[in-house]
Parts: structure tokens; C-alpha cells; sequence
């Protein structure tokens, strides 16, 4: 019913839309508008956002709904039942927010956050429909299907940790965990579109370093601690700004401490690796065009990423610096698992 070239097709499209979701969510994190939704599913309590303060702010002869919402007094108001206003606001018929006490409407943070969660419901269907072909494909290609159901799993339970990460007023644990649960569903679906790729097109008479896989798995893990321990400087950063707001950027890094140094070291040694694995390929393989390829875009990643991370701490620590720093990192995921994909099918196929 459905080639492998449609499979393959879609296992590409959700990973490039899985990617712009992960930089819309980025775009929504540096501007601040993680809670211009403080509620989940819905965005005050509406399928559609207001898109100014009045439609929020309670007014007498007014029919509201349960479950409506309204800011009053700097207080989330939530309606307990159907009912008409009278010309006196009534505690009776509302209760304040439970889940947090942030009650602000910005009406930009608002309409970005629910272009966020629109491009996850399309991302989540474009995913399922993948599962659904990969489901046609399953005899043929079963670690696909298998891989394509984790994902589809994984990508529910995104939508669970999004939602506990409006409850709980952006708490960073759980923010990182909502990036982790991100970099696990690229890397699956890379392995994925890979599998198919490589499945397809057999390769030609090539020679890989046998430990190159290994060192592989090695610079994924070291970078997937890594994305983790700079998401959490980020949120110690900002909420030390909070406390200091009349602070520089340079003060708030150096109170970070170790972290700072951590990071900074760790990314210094992603580069190393990556320089290894480069020579490992470049100079004690035979290497195909499509790990050539993945290696120097690799390499060109982890240049870039330590060259804005330098760029934050001695330049400007600017939202835009971090989102492009995000970006890159992210991307960087993706390309070890292609080109670890790529090298292992090699080694596997030559045994």
C-alpha cells in the first residue's frame, strides 16, 4: 500500500517538523512567553486566545460559562458555573487558579505560546500518520515500526510534560526534561530515516575504523549531557537575573561557579572528540561521500558552538545568542546519529 520511498519521505518529514517545533519552542523560551498560556490544553480557558485585556477583565450583565477565565485584582478567576453577572463581582461563582499564581496577559507571549502548542498538535499528527505507514511497512522494516511507535509514544508524553511545565510555573527540572524527552525523538527519528535510507541505497566498497562507532555513541551521550547542563545554566542564569536584575551578565555567569566551567570544559572536549572522530574517518577509513558530508557538518557544528558559547560569556549573554546556541546543539543530535548510521551499516555489511 505504501513504498519504502513514502516512508521514508514521511520519516523525514516529522524529523524536519520535530526540529522547527523544538525552534519554536526555543523562540517561545527566550522571549519569555512560556506562560502567556497558563493553562493547558486550553489559553484561558478558550479554544482561541483572547487578543486583548478586555476580553479577560470581568464586567457585570456579562453570561459566563464554566470554566471561563478572568484576571482580577493580579488573580487568575476560574467560573464555577454557568451564569449571569450581576452588577457586583461574586466570589461565589469563581475560584482563583490552583495549579500556580501567575496571572499576566501578554497579549505576543499569548499568541506565540499558541502557535507553539498548534505546531505540536501538527507535529503529533504528522507523527502519527508516519506510524501508520510504518505499520504498513512493519514485516519489511520492524525496528522502523518499533521505532516509529517509541516515537509516537514519547511525542504523547511531550504533551503531558508540556503541560506540567505551564503548571508548574516553568519549573526548570522539568523544562529540562521536556528538552530531553525532545533530543530522544530526533535522534529516533534520524535512526529511523537513516535505517530506510541506507536499506535503499546500498553502499559501495567502503572501509570504516571499527572503533568508530563506539566513540560515536560516546560523543552523543557527552552531548546530550551537555545541551542538558547548558539548559540548566540558562535557567540558573535568568533566575539569577531575576534576583539581580541591575547585575551584568558577566557577574551572573561567574556566580554560577562551577557550572560555568563545566560547561565551557565539557564543550571544549565535545570538540576534541569530534576532531578525533573526524581523523578516524578522514585518515584511517575509506569513507563514503554521506559520512564525508555528516562529519564536516559535525565538526562545523561543535566550531560554531563553542565560538557562541565564548561569544555569550565575554560578549553579550543575549536571547539571540542563546536561541542560535540551542539551535546548534540540537542539530548537532540529529548528525551523530546519521553519521553514526551511516558508519555502523557500513561495518556491519562488511563483516
Amino acid at each position: 500500500m505504501f513504498s519504502a520511498k513514502i516512508l521514508q519521505r514521511w520519516m523525514l518529514i516529522s524529523l524536519i517538523v520535530t526540529y522547527i517545533l523544538i525552534s519554536i519552542g526555543g523562540l517561545v523560551r527566550v522571549s519569555g512567553s512560556g506562560m502567556g498560556c497558563p493553562d493547558w490544553p486550553t489559553c484561558f480557558g478558550r479554544l482561541i486566545p483572547p487578543t486583548n485585556i478586555e476580553q479577560l477583565s470581568w464586567k457585570p450583565n456579562i453570561e459566563y460559562n464554566i470554566g471561563d477565565m478572568i484576571i482580577r485584582n493580579d488573580t487568575l478567576w476560574v467560573s464555577d458555573f454557568n451564569f449571569n453577572s450581576s452588577n457586583i463581582f461574586a466570589h461565589e461563582n469563581w475560584h482563583s487558579y490552583e495549579k500556580h499564581n501567575y496571572a499576566i496577559f501578554n497579549p505576543n507571549h499569548t499568541w506565540m505560546e499558541y502557535f507553539n502548542r498548534l505546531f505540536g498538535v501538527l507535529t503529533g499528527l504528522i507523527i502519527t500518520i508516519t506510524m501508520l505507514i510504518a505499520f504498513f511497512q512493519r514485516k519489511k522494516y520492524s525496528n522502523i515500526f518499533i521505532a516509529s511507535v517509541i516515537i509516537f509514544l514519547l511525542t504523547l508524553i511531550e504533551g503531558w510534560i508540556g503541560a506540567k511545565v505551564v503548571e508548574s510555573h516553568l519549573a526548570s527540572f522539568i523544562i529540562t526534561i521536556h528538552l530531553l524527552f525532545a533530543l530522544v525523538i530526533v535522534s529516533l527519528q534520524m535512526y529511523a530515516y537513516m535505517k530506510i535510507k541506507l536499506s535503499i541505497k546500498s553502499s559501495t566498497s567502503i572501509y570504516y575504523d571499527s572503533s568508530l562507532p563506539s566513540y560515536i555513541k560516546i560523543l552523543w551521550l557527552v552531548t546530550v549531557f551537555e545541551i542538558l547542563l547548558g539548559a540548566h545554566m540558562r535557567e540558573g542564569i535568568e533566575t539569577l537575573s531575576k534576583a539581580f536584575p541591575n547585575e551584568t551578565s558577566d557577574f551572573l555567569l561567574t556566580t554560577l561557579g562551577a557550572f560555568k566551567y563545566l560547561h565551557t570544559g565539557m564543550g571544549i572536549s565535545l570538540l576534541i572528540l569530534t576532531a578525533l572522530i573526524w581523523n578516524k574517518v578522514m585518515m584511517k577509513s575509506t569513507p563514503g561521500d554521506n559520512a564525508i558530508i555528516f562529519s564536516r557538518i559535525l565538526i562545523s557544528l561543535f566550531v560554531f558552538q563553542v565560538f557562541m558559547g565564548e561569544l555569550m560569556v565575554f560578549v553579550s549573554f543575549s536571547p539571540y545568542l542563546r536561541l542560535l546556541h540551542m539551535w546548534g546543539a540540537s542539530i548537532s543530535i540529529s548528525i551523530i546519529i546519521g553519521l553514526y548510521m551511516i558508519i555502523n551499516d557500513s561495518i556491519r555489511k562488511n563483516v
